[in-house]
């Protein structure tokens, strides 16, 4: 049985200074750090890992507005990171560091450092926090026609040669969701979909996008975020459970490009309505 974690880490800075506006792949060092720190050689599983690793991580949560690209936060600023975690061993080595580690545990990101108010994971304790199975998501696992989905930090897809989409096409966001449900799962779904079924079968009916960059040191990627509707047009029960429970399974697993470092958070929505007469927003700034 595969358990997927989502677990939220309440912050709060230990002194004033300044923060990237992008900081995922410093939230990714400090996650490494922290595995280390109970188990050196699962931390260097994962860093030295080919395949795609089994977590995810966001961006901060609650900073200020940036000003050139950093954020400036006084002494005892509060914000939150959160992680998602496809292994029971990852999430007991993620825990044990908080339980059994010091008394008041820290996570540097950068040259700040932050204390640790607290972990949620528990479900209800906060929109972003929960836990599952891949078979509860089989077995929950809804046969409506219609998917909403809020990208909560900028996702894009890989197109070789350092080419990227930004758009949410169907079959690179499913088909990717599909591929990593095997990664993590190991369980079959209902119905294996293809990416050309996909491409032609589900269409985004919906959708408030805006492109963004983030600058991880010297390097910049481009992604959008913001909410889409898809629309699934089949009858068969099984086909239209596959695509609800990769939906579902997607706030754990994210979806596209460097969700290790921040990219592709994503949420299912049970209902969104787009704004009122602003038809220049659903344009890709």
């Amino acid at each position: 049985m595969t358990t997927l974690y989502s677990s939220l880490i309440r912050l709060h800075a230990l002194h004033a200074g300044l923060i990237p506006q992008t900081q995922g792949h410093l939230a990714h060092a400090a996650f490494l750090k922290l595995v280390e720190q109970v188990d050196p050689d699962l931390s260097a599983a994962l860093h030295d890992a080919n395949a795609r690793k089994p977590f995810t991580l966001s961006p901060l949560h609650g900073l200020p507005a940036p000003h050139r690209g950093e954020a400036r936060l006084r002494a005892g600023h509060e914000c939150w990171l959160r992680v998602t975690l496809a292994s029971d061993v990852m999430f007991q080595t993620f825990i044990n560091r908080f339980i059994h580690g010091d008394a008041h545990p820290t996570i540097r990101l950068g040259t700040m450092e932050f204390g640790v108010s607290a972990v949620l994971t528990t479900p209800g304790s906060h929109p972003w926090a929960g836990y599952t199975t891949a078979e509860a998501l089989l077995a929950e696992a809804r046969a409506e026609d219609t998917i909403a989905l809020e990208f909560a930090s900028p996702f894009s897809f890989s197109l070789g040669d350092n080419r990227v989409e930004i758009m949410p096409r169907p079959e690179m966001l499913f088909g990717g969701l599909r591929k990593k449900w095997a990664e993590w799962c190991g369980l079959p779904l209902p119905v294996t979909l293809e990416r050309d079924w996909l491409r032609e079968n589900v269409l985004v009916s919906e959708w408030l996008m805006r492109s963004r960059m983030l600058r991880y040191g010297a390097q910049s990627q481009i992604g959008s975020e913001g909410t889409a509707i898809f629309r699934l047009f089949s009858a068969d029960v099984d086909v239209l459970r596959t695509l609800n429970a990769l939906a579902d399974f997607a706030f754990y697993a994210g979806v596209g490009r460097k969700t290790p470092q921040g990219m592709g958070q994503v949420k299912r929505l049970d209902r969104w309505t787009p704004p009122v007469d602003e038809e220049e927003d659903y344009l890709v700034e």
